[in-house]
């Protein structure tokens, strides 16, 4: 039997994160044998995988000091002085340093990890790390030194933008180049960034957008009865999110129109502390805040409550998994042009504002396109189908991944004859 395809995520199945793995998981497995393995584990129990995924915590059960000897400590700290030559400045800051040391530590771990399994007599593995991180730091160090599996990294936002990072830094950028077979980013936006970064491994950096699958429940269902014009936004509260600034835009959306009845539904971290700097809230506006809830819970909630429009206004993206479900139940965005964003949003399915837009011309953007729902409904369908549907996605990830990572012929695929 053909050795599987080891995904390394950061904590997949266990969490509550990474929600999107699951939908890889099935597409890789309609391709050959895969096995999911989780760098950490909480302690709630491993969420269901899709049907014919393995698991292995072969890594996850590894202790940080374990199996470290020469033949890692060395690579490491080799890697480590080379990025103090070259960043010297930047590593004077606290959160950079410490990322640094994060990421020195996690490589090691992972390369011991990696070379206890060299000692089972494994023919030289296929892996994709989920993330450019320091698993892929790693892998990669091992893979340069000719001990390695053939790798692919994917790449995302916070692991594509130093903007982003902790201390405005991202360790070891040039050695998961330099390592991996594939680097897999989720946007055009951030494979232009990494061919500039990395123009030897340019050739290397194949876009392979997420997607998300067609919505259950129906297509394009009828917009409900009432008088109050639905928005929805979903995120956490993280800073790049930028909660404080979505809520101001609401608010003003309903000021600005106050002939209207305006309702906001918001799925994540409620935004309960800037709605209190921002009070009063209009006596025109509703709001619902139901919280954290799964990502099945809200495809149901835009399909059933078919808001007019969908909000994102983020300083930083990748390409939000948010916005392709939104597009995906026929539901106009506004977003911030940030990121990969501008590429599934436009005029023909929403409105595009500046990341430097105050509250009161997004509130604009907002309303217009509220007015215009109805006719774009089509459109954001069709953009969905057309660049972030699941089909598409799975397309571009095994074209993406090259030859080098397909199954043998002999491998086991779900569904097919035996």
């Amino acid at each position: 039997m053909s050795e599987p395809l080891l995904v390394i995520t950061r904590e997949y199945p266990f969490g509550v994160g990474e929600s999107f793995v699951a939908e890889e998981l099935r597409r890789l497995r309609r391709h050959g044998r895969v096995t999911v393995v989780p760098a950490f584990r909480t302690e709630s129990p491993p969420r269901e995988l899709p049907e014919g995924v393995e698991i292995d915590l072969g890594l996850a059960d590894r202790g940080l000091w374990r199996g470290q000897g020469f033949g890692v400590v060395i690579p490491i700290l080799r890697a480590t002085f080379s990025e103090f030559l070259r960043f010297p400045t930047r590593l004077l800051r606290p959160r950079a340093l410490l990322r640094l040391l994060g990421y020195s530590l996690r490589g090691g771990r992972v390369m011991g990890w990696w070379r206890s399994r060299e000692g089972e007599g494994k023919a030289r593995e296929r892996v994709l790390c989920y993330w450019s991180n320091a698993e892929a730091f790693g892998l990669a160090l091992c893979s340069i030194a000719g001990r390695g599996p053939i790798l692919a990294c994917r790449a995302h936002g916070f692991d594509v933008y130093e903007t982003r990072a902790a201390g405005r830094y991202l360790p070891f950028r040039d050695v998961i180049a330099s390592g991996s077979e594939r680097l897999l980013p989720v946007s055009e936006d951030a494979a232009r960034t990494l061919r500039a970064r990395h123009p030897d491994a340019a050739e290397r950096v194949r876009t392979a957008r997420l997607g998300v699958c067609e919505p259950v429940e129906a297509r394009l269902a009828p917009q409900p009865g009432g008088t109050d014009r639905l928005l929805i936004s979903c995120s956490s509260d993280d800073p790049v999110k930028r909660l404080g600034l979505l809520a101001s835009v609401v608010l003003q959306v309903a000021r600005d129109a106050p002939a209207h009845e305006w309702r906001w539904v918001h799925l994540g971290d409620p935004p309960t502390a800037h709605l209190d700097a921002l009070s009063p809230v209009p006596s025109n506006l509703k709001i619902e805040t139901p919280g954290q809830v799964p990502a099945a819970e809200v495809i149901r909630t835009m399909m059933s409550r078919r808001p007019l429009v969908f909000v994102n206004m983020s300083s930083s993206e990748g390409v939000p998994v948010s916005v392709m479900e939104a597009l995906a139940c026929g539901i106009p965005v506004v977003a911030t042009s940030v990121g990969g964003t501008p590429e599934l949003v436009d005029d023909e399915v929403g409105g595009l504002v500046p990341v430097s837009v105050d509250a009161r011309d997004a509130a604009r953007v907002i309303r217009d396109v509220a007015d215009r729902s109805p006719t774009l409904r089509e459109s954001a369908r069709r953009r969905w189908l057309e660049r972030a549907s699941d089909a598409m996605a799975e397309h571009a990830l095994i074209e993406g991944l090259g030859p080098k990572f397909a199954s043998p012929p002999s491998a086991e695929i779900v569904g097919s004859e035996t």
